[in-house]
């Protein structure tokens, strides 16, 4: 596996980002001049948290 600063900083963004769930906020904390370049730096958060927040329930059990 290759160890980079770069690989830290998505790291920490990802983490930061699941637990917290502030996007403005780490966009402030990685000192990124717009919410796009954040975005790109979490943009597989989604993907990969998508089957635990479905936790197979049904569709209308948020009811």
């Amino acid at each position: 596996m290759k160890r980079s600063v770069h690989k830290l900083r998505h790291t920490f963004a990802t983490t930061f980002l699941r637990e917290t769930h502030d996007m403005k906020g780490l966009r402030l904390l990685l000192g990124h001049s717009t919410q796009a370049i954040t975005e790109r730096y979490t943009q597989f958060i989604e993907v990969e948290d998508a089957p635990k927040a479905y936790n197979h329930k049904g569709s209308l059990d948020w009811l």
